[in-house]
C-alpha cells in the first residue's frame, strides 16, 4: 500500500492511499477526523485529489466537533477574534493583540493550511484562552461564590483533556481552559459543580440535593455540557 498526503484549503489534510484491493475511489472521514481516500493502485493521486476536491461539501459536513481548520474571523473565546496575515518579510511566527483582534503573522513560505501552521496557530489561541480565562473565569467565580456562599481556596487554570474542571479536598479549584469558549450560563454551571464540591466532595445525593437547590435546571444543564468537549472550537452557537 501507499499513500501520499494533501493540503486542501477549508479542510486541510488528506491522505491518499493506493490499495490493490480496492475496486472503485472511496472517501471516509474518522473519528479523529482523518480524511481518507483509498483508489485502485493503477489509479493516479490527481484523480483522487480532485475526487476529495468534489466531495468538500460531504467532507465538511462528516468532520466531527472536534478542532477544524483555524481560519480568519472565527472568535477566539469571549473577546477576540482571529486574524490571519501572511507576510514575505516574516522567518518566524509572531503575534498581537489589538482592539479585540488576534493577529497571527505567519511567514509566507508556510501555508495557512498546512499542519505545521496549523500547530502554531493552535498554540497561539490555546495561549490565549488560558490568559482570557484568567481573568473572567476568576471574576465568574467569585461572583458565584459570594452569591451561593462557598468559598474556594485557590483557582487554576490548565489544559484537562476530558473534564471541565475538579475540586480537591484544600478547596483548590482547577478549570479547564476550553471551558471559557462555552455558553455563560454552562461556565455558570460547571463553576457551580466545583463550588458544590468544597462542601460535598463525592457525586452523592447530599452534593446532587445542593446543586438543585442551588439551581433548577441541573439535569438540562448536564445535558447540554455533553455537546462539548474540551477543544478548541472554530465556532459555538
Amino acid at each position: 500500500m501507499s499513500f501520499k498526503h494533501f493540503e486542501l484549503k477549508d479542510i486541510g489534510k488528506v491522505t491518499i492511499y493506493k490499495k490493490r484491493s480496492n475496486k472503485s475511489l472511496k472517501i471516509s472521514v474518522s473519528q479523529d477526523n482523518e480524511i481518507k481516500i483509498s483508489l485502485p493502485i493503477w489509479t493516479p493521486y490527481r484523480i483522487g485529489l480532485d475526487f476529495a476536491k468534489k466531495n468538500k461539501s460531504w467532507i465538511k459536513d462528516n468532520l466531527s466537533v472536534r478542532e477544524k481548520v483555524f481560519i480568519s474571523n472565527q472568535p477566539v473565546g469571549k473577546t477576540f477574534h482571529l486574524e490571519l496575515i501572511q507576510s514575505e518579510s516574516l522567518k518566524n511566527f509572531r503575534s498581537k493583540i489589538k482592539n479585540q483582534i488576534l493577529y497571527i503573522y505567519l511567514p509566507a513560505s508556510h501555508s495557512i493550511y498546512s499542519e505545521f501552521a496549523q500547530e502554531k496557530i493552535k498554540h497561539i489561541i490555546k495561549e490565549t484562552l488560558r490568559q482570557e480565562a484568567d481573568v473572567l473565569i476568576k471574576q465568574r467565580l467569585d461572583l458565584i461564590s459570594k452569591q451561593t456562599g462557598l468559598n474556594y481556596q485557590d483557582l487554576r487554570i490548565k489544559e484537562l483533556k476530558r473534564r471541565w474542571g475538579s475540586c480537591d479536598t484544600k478547596g483548590n479549584i482547577t478549570i479547564n481552559l476550553y471551558l471559557i469558549q462555552l455558553p455563560w450560563h454552562l461556565i455558570d454551571y460547571v463553576l457551580l459543580h466545583e463550588l458544590v464540591h468544597t462542601i460535598h466532595m463525592s457525586h452523592d445525593s447530599q452534593f446532587w440535593d445542593k446543586m438543585n437547590s442551588l439551581n433548577d435546571d441541573v439535569k438540562g444543564l448536564r445535558r447540554e455540557m455533553k455537546k462539548y468537549k474540551p477543544i478548541i472550537y472554530n465556532q459555538i452557537d
